[in-house]
């Protein structure tokens, strides 16, 4: 099951050890989210949703590009400027560094941030799901008058924004299932 951020911010916090090298497979075990793409790089050129700014909320996923073979990195936003990372000040160790850590002590690019890892959404992050959030916490006690226009309009408004978010969900998955056979191609078509 994907952990919320919350919950994803923790499992970084209680992990002081990896495989060394292994940054995607790490940080998308702390968010609960299955294997999908090879390396961080290819994570990221897939995700739908990037923020290239410097202010990653915590809860989610910061990336980087570039590195000797060109695979990138990913690790965990804690808020304020912080990440935990894999291999950080030590092979093989889960630390806290600034997030200009990676760029000074590594050489590879900022990417930016994303509540997305592998195609699949962190909750309770990103602008989609604050607004699905909104509408699954509504109840009746906020404004519904009964059978009042209001109440009618208000609950008809929820089900097309539910029915809305469920399309674009599934739409989502289809295009990345897509997006998984082309690469698959061009990588057949390259060797």
């Amino acid at each position: 099951m994907v952990a919320t951020a919350e919950q994803f911010i923790a499992n970084a916090l209680a992990a002081y050890a990896c495989q060394p090298g292994t940054c995607l497979a790490t940080v998308r075990t702390w968010a609960g989210i299955a294997a999908k793409y090879p390396d961080a790089a290819t994570a990221w050129r897939h995700c739908q949703h990037k923020y290239p700014d410097r202010k990653p909320p915590e809860g989610c996923a910061v990336y980087w590009t570039g590195g000797s073979h060109g695979y990138g990195h990913i690790a965990a936003s804690l808020g304020n400027g912080q990440i935990r990372s894999t291999d950080c000040y030590y092979s093989g160790q889960v630390d806290t560094c600034d997030l200009g850590w990676v760029e000074r002590s590594w050489g590879l690019t900022y990417a930016g941030w994303s509540w997305e890892i592998n195609g699949v959404t962190i909750p309770a992050g990103g602008e989609d799901m604050e607004q699905t959030d909104k509408i699954s916490k509504w109840s009746p006690d906020d404004g519904d008058t009964g059978d009042t226009t209001v109440g009618k309009t208000l609950n008809q408004a929820r089900g097309y924004a539910e029915d809305a978010y469920q399309r674009v969900k599934k739409l989502e998955g289809k295009v990345s299932d897509l997006q998984s056979t082309v690469d698959k191609i061009w990588q057949a078509v390259k060797s």
